[in-house]
């Protein structure tokens, strides 16, 4: 009940941004992307279902069919095709454990139990099959259509896996690491001017990378034992509330179904939606009740621990976040009618509090690497003390993450400005090892060497980066920046 309801909520501001939005983007939400989107509704869908089957009276039948339609439709306008297939692949199974339960696996068994339905449940439960056709061919549609839109074209996804496939045969038995993924995927291709990704955009693909065949292993037992449970269990499940768990069941696998092509577990509410539903399917409906005094006392006590230290945790990590966000707005959250002196006070003041937030996370890359590029706006803007500040925030952000071809042109620029030449020479080289497909590291590698002049003129390079790299994020809000000024070239150059 928590969960439809909280999905009201979801569905309203998804619904709002539809009808307010000027571009024909799919909507996000409370959620923040449209495939994180597209698995709470996924999750939904099976409850709502259940919910007309289980409802007593004919209001409320009507009132969850047409929540149940509302969820669906704005599921397929997600354009998330992994939601879409785990939506069929939920539904599907909630049609045959359904079946099964009303002992109507046979066709006479069927006929049978829908003559004995009354006019308006006939009804009803006729519309639903008659939309859930249409839905059907709908979504197959559009499926088939959204392999001609450049930007959803499937090598963006067998791009990834092969990346994972080879950090995979890198590492068989143990993998990268935890949350390695995104740090290595630079290693096999060019970023820029492909975008960096945090994940292989599959559960299976990302755990071999990661976790390799121990962590796979794991995996596949995990899935093997769940559906030894579901088997074991059929019986044990009081009939008044096995329709519940068929949904969270239907629910479950249709979160699997769609973590094959995306990974939105990633998100903690995703993660949670999916914990609840592997909750509802696992928890024995007869429970042993607890004998011994130290588990009477310790398992409370045991949560109370838990919960406590997390908060603590959370609100301290939080805390951290919160500064850096305040220390970046300072610099770029301010209004663009600032004079230069007025920018370079800002920039100042951004940097010395980055310093206290560096201090209390020094393992966190993204903070130095954004202290970094604040030194390189202030030496870009005359301020000569920035220069060699600026080196050496590059320097320990590269520490962290050395695969970062961006930083490395950037550390190059500064490094070229502080008039050490072989040294920028180096760092660009690096920047093209890792990026080789984009030209204006070469360009910039020439005009280090003498082979070319450098014109006037500087823009920007026009790179569509992705702000999630590793196990860390960009500011979203106010920083659109990626590349120093002092590395543009010409437009014409670019290429």
């Amino acid at each position: 009940d928590a969960l439809l309801s909280a999905g009201v909520l979801i569905i309203l501001f998804s619904i709002l941004q539809l009808a307010t939005q000027t571009s024909n983007s799919p909507a996000v939400s409370l959620i923040g992307n449209p495939n994180a989107l597209g698995a709470i509704l996924l999750v939904l869908t099976p409850f709502s279902v259940s919910r007309v089957l289980t409802s007593k009276r004919r209001f409320t039948q009507i009132g969850w069919s047409l929540y149940s339609l509302v969820i669906i439709i704005n599921l397929l306008l997600t354009l998330s095709r992994g939601a879409w297939l785990g939506m069929f692949a939920a539904l599907s199974m909630l049609f045959v454990l359904l079946l099964k339960h009303y002992d109507m696996m046979s066709w006479s068994a069927f006929k049978s139990w829908w003559h004995g339905r009354t006019q308006t449940t006939r009804l009803i439960l006729s519309g639903m099959g008659i939309s859930g056709i249409v839905l059907s061919l709908a979504a197959g549609a559009l499926l088939i259509n959204s392999f001609s839109i450049p930007a959803r074209r499937p090598e963006l996804r067998t791009r990834l896996w092969n990346s994972a496939l080879l950090q995979f045969s890198e590492k068989p038995i143990t993998g990268q690491g935890f949350f390695a993924f995104g740090h290595d995927y630079g290693l096999s291709i060019s970023i820029p001017d492909a975008q960096s990704h945090s994940h292989a955009h599959s559960i299976f693909f990302n755990v071999l990378a990661e976790m390799g065949l121990i962590g796979f292993s794991v995996l596949l037992i995990s899935i093997g034992f769940v559906i030894w449970l579901i088997r074991k269990r059929w019986n044990d499940v009081p009939k008044d509330e096995r329709i519940l768990w068929i949904a969270a069941i239907a629910a479950l696998l249709g979160f699997g179904v769609q973590h094959l092509f995306d990974l939105p577990a990633m998100m903690p509410i995703v993660a949670l939606a999916g914990m609840f539903t592997l909750i509802v399917v696992c928890v024995p409906y007869q429970p042993q009740p607890m004998t011994a005094k130290w588990r009477k006392l310790g398992h409370p006590a045991g949560l109370t621990v838990l919960w406590v230290g997390l908060l603590v945790s959370g609100l301290w990590s939080g805390s951290i976040y919160l500064n850096y966000l305040d220390a970046m707005r300072i610099a770029f959250g301010q209004s663009d009618n600032r004079s230069d002196a007025q920018k370079l006070d800002d920039y100042r003041e951004t940097v010395h509090l980055l310093d206290n937030v560096i201090a209390q996370d020094p393992l966190m890359p993204i903070y130095r690497q954004q202290q970094g590029l604040v030194w390189g706006l202030m030496a870009a803007d005359g301020d000569v003390e920035a220069i060699q500040n600026g080196i050496t925030a590059y320097q320990a952000f590269l520490e962290l993450e050395p695969n970062h071809a961006i930083s490395w042109a950037n550390l190059s620029a500064l490094q070229w400005q502080s008039g050490d030449i072989e040294a920028a020479i180096q760092s660009i080289e690096r920047a093209i090892a890792l990026a080789p497909n984009y030209g204006l590291f070469q360009t910039t590698l020439e005009f280090y060497r003498g082979d070319i002049v450098r014109e006037e003129k500087i823009d920007l390079p026009d790179y569509r980066y992705n702000h999630d790299y590793a196990a860390f994020q960009f500011l979203r809000e106010p920083v659109n920046i990626t590349f120093l000024p002092q590395l543009g070239w010409v437009s014409d150059q670019n290429n």
